[in-house]
């Protein structure tokens, strides 16, 4: 695989594993839960600059995985997520 791609896929599973420790469903728990977490935020916790962020979250909430709206990012489907972070996904 190209340099280019597995860093794609580690941001994929670092944002993926950010929002899931923000929420606290890092390891288990299957409901919906809103966070109050910007674009921005989550970057800072996925140690990425916001451009790829907001890439990454899109194609998230693209697959259902996500919701967002202003200010507040809205984990749909937490075991889509955990099985990215994973790298399962």
């Amino acid at each position: 695989a190209s340099d280019v791609y597995k860093r794609q896929v580690d941001s994929r599973r670092r944002v993926a594993g950010a929002l899931l420790n923000a929420a606290g469903l890092r390891l288990a728990g299957n409901m919906p839960v809103t966070l109050p977490l910007s674009q921005e935020e989550v970057g800072r916790m996925a140690n990425l600059s916001r451009y790829p962020t907001g890439q990454i979250l899109r194609g998230f909430a693209a697959a259902g995985l996500i919701s967002s709206g202003y200010g507040q990012i809205r984990i749909e489907r937490p075991a889509g997520l955990r099985a990215i972070a994973e790298g399962n996904g």
